[in-house]
């Protein structure tokens, strides 16, 4: 999600939300307000999301959103990254021989600063996309192509 301060009325919402120049950055999904009205904390959904699952719906697909398949939590030490605590079987990330204690600091180049990123970066793609992880295990660097799985969205 986005969080904006454009108006959103509760009930009426999914406008676009744009930039100065006139790019589409989101859909203006929820408001969470104490009066009732449009005052209060906004969120969009992220256009890269909203174009995944709208390629599936025109697609005649069924919706889902990429997914690795771990437990993450804050990298020791107050470090940027996002640490594995754990991993589920079957799933890209146990495939791709994620273990428990890896923390992942980029995935396609991209820096990971904290759990809420690695999540945001891994559903911003599409299920099965291939992902390279750069991570830390046992104090060496190490990369990792995974092939992203899915969840379905309904």
């Amino acid at each position: 999600m986005v969080q904006t301060d454009a108006a959103i009325n509760p009930g009426n919402s999914g406008g676009p939300l744009v930039d100065i120049s006139g790019r589409v950055l989101g859909i203006n999904d929820v408001i969470f307000t104490n009066s009732g009205d449009n005052a209060g904390v906004g969120f969009a959904i992220s256009i890269d999301v909203a174009k995944i699952i709208a390629d599936q719906i025109t697609a005649g697909e069924p919706t889902a959103l990429a997914r690795l398949g771990v437990g993450v939590d804050v990298a020791p030490d107050g470090a940027a990254g996002a640490l594995i605590s754990q991993v589920d079987p079957g799933t890209a990330a146990d495939e791709a021989g994620l273990a428990v204690g890896d923390v992942v600091v980029a995935i396609d180049g991209d820096p990971v600063r904290d759990p809420d990123e690695l999540r945001a970066e891994v559903v911003s793609r599409a299920p099965g996309t291939a992902a390279e992880l750069i991570m830390i295990r046992d104090g060496e660097r190490l990369t990792i192509n995974v092939t992203l799985g899915s969840v379905a969205t309904n």
